[in-house]
């Protein structure tokens, strides 16, 4: 996920495959938002990178509670 991520290097270094995949994972919106706060550069795809981090923090924390409940109630 580091490697895809853009924390090292540019996703625009990237083949194109690549790019579409960094997108899947949370740590390269995340990197995205850390970078635009850091330099100043807001845009509008910063919202995209939040709506992302949201959704995929919602799902799998409901994810997390339905296995917890599960085992605690077996």
């Amino acid at each position: 996920m580091f490697l895809f991520s853009g924390i090292f290097f540019p996703l625009d270094n990237l083949p194109p495959w690549a790019q579409h995949a960094a997108l899947v994972f949370p740590l390269t919106h995340l990197t995205t938002l850390t970078r635009s706060f850091s330099v100043g550069g807001h845009d509008s795809s910063l919202l995209w990178s939040v709506v992302y981090l949201v959704f995929f923090s919602l799902v799998f924390f409901l994810l997390a509670l339905h296995q917890m409940d599960r085992r605690l109630i077996k």
